[in-house]
């Protein structure tokens, strides 16, 4: 598998680099540098947090758009939001065609969409803020947007101020309660109530429904949202009755099965029918595989032979960062790199080799 690292150990200038893609094979006791960035790395100063599908273009914090075939950095515009922070943040996502960029703003919160090329951006959708006694200013919550397809926007948020009310709070206006579905032209298709806390997203055809940890509890047909439809389903299976209780799973880049952990074993299960099977063992804590971001596929990747899945871990019981990899047959998985928190490298999976 391919990944790059990310060297932390600072420069004069204060800047970090990019060092390389390196390659790490079954058997090799570390990786081994294949080839350069390509690119000048000298300008990326903070962490890269998207990378276009055709791997041109790198979001990197806090507001940078990298053109890595011209060099070109840009700042994210937040067209229509005068008050943003001068070192606002933001979440960015790419359209799967690789056309688009939607990223979200942070404090205010707000959503955009960019055209890339021409780097015209504008606003999509932007959480309202009131005073409140007491607490001060408090705005509406807005979640990152996932892409259904190539022009179409879903995301979680919150609709409606209320006249007051008391922290966490069904009434709260920082915590999700509705889903919203639109074009990136801003043409909205659908809008309707949602468990609160609930955030959304979009693998292949899939959307799943899943709260902050990263447990999800349900899935909905990305057809059916495409149409205006709001259906959750369960995860049924054949001898089983439907079931919504939460679990912590990582999705299949098709988003027809997800893999899921019972204590030292691991199970495939079928979102459509819920069918379940055995796929290896590997005791590990969730709280190594970042649980923020479950369905990162920079953060597990799975073989393209669908027989393994990888996954970057951080052990803050042990202070290491890991690499797993977990058999989708019933076999041992286990861990092939382990870093001390002091190590200079950072790693970002990129692919499986064939």
């Amino acid at each position: 598998m391919g990944c790059a690292a990310v060297n932390k150990e600072k420069e004069r200038n204060g800047k970090r680099t990019w060092s390389g893609i390196y390659e790490l094979q079954e058997g090799w006791s570390e990786p081994r540098k294949v080839a350069d960035p390509g690119f000048d790395t000298s300008a990326i100063t903070d962490n890269i947090t998207a990378i276009s599908p055709d791997s041109r273009y790198l979001v990197f914090e806090p507001h940078f758009l990298l053109d890595t075939a011209t060099g070109e950095i840009t700042s994210l515009p937040v067209p229509g939001v005068v008050d943003a922070n001068p070192d606002y943040s933001v979440l960015g996502v790419f359209s799967p065609d690789g056309h688009r960029l939607a990223y979200l703003l942070h404090r205010p919160d707000a959503v955009f969409v960019m055209e890339l090329g021409s780097n015209e951006a504008k606003l999509l959708h932007r959480s309202a803020c009131a005073e409140y006694y007491g607490g001060g200013q408090v705005c509406e919550a807005l979640d990152t947007p996932s892409w259904l397809d190539s022009n179409t926007l879903v995301f979680a948020h919150h609709d409606g101020l209320p006249g007051s009310y008391t922290v966490g709070s069904e009434n709260d206006p920082r915590v999700y309660d509705h889903i919203i579905v639109m074009t990136w032209r801003g043409d909205v298709i659908l809008s309707t109530e949602s468990p609160h806390r609930y955030r959304y997203r979009a693998i292949g055809e899939t959307v799943f429904r899943f709260h902050r940890g990263g447990f999800v509890d349900a899935w909905l047909d990305g057809v059916d949202l495409l149409n205006g439809i709001y259906e959750p389903h369960g995860f049924c299976g054949p001898t089983e009755p439907c079931t919504l209780d939460p679990m912590l799973a990582i999705p299949s880049p098709d988003g027809h099965q997800i893999l899921v952990q019972d204590d030292a074993q691991w199970h495939l299960i079928e979102v459509q029918t819920g069918r379940k099977t055995i796929a290896g063992t590997l005791k590990m804590s969730w709280r190594c595989i970042d649980p923020l971001n479950p369905f990162s596929t920079h953060e597990c990747l799975w073989s393209p032979d669908e027989t393994r899945v990888a996954c970057l871990a951080s052990d803050a019981e042990i202070h290491q960062y890991k690499l797993v990899v977990i058999p989708l047959s019933n076999e041992p998985g286990g861990v092939v790199l382990a870093e001390d928190y002091d190590s200079i490298n950072q790693w970002r999976l990129l692919s499986w080799l064939p």
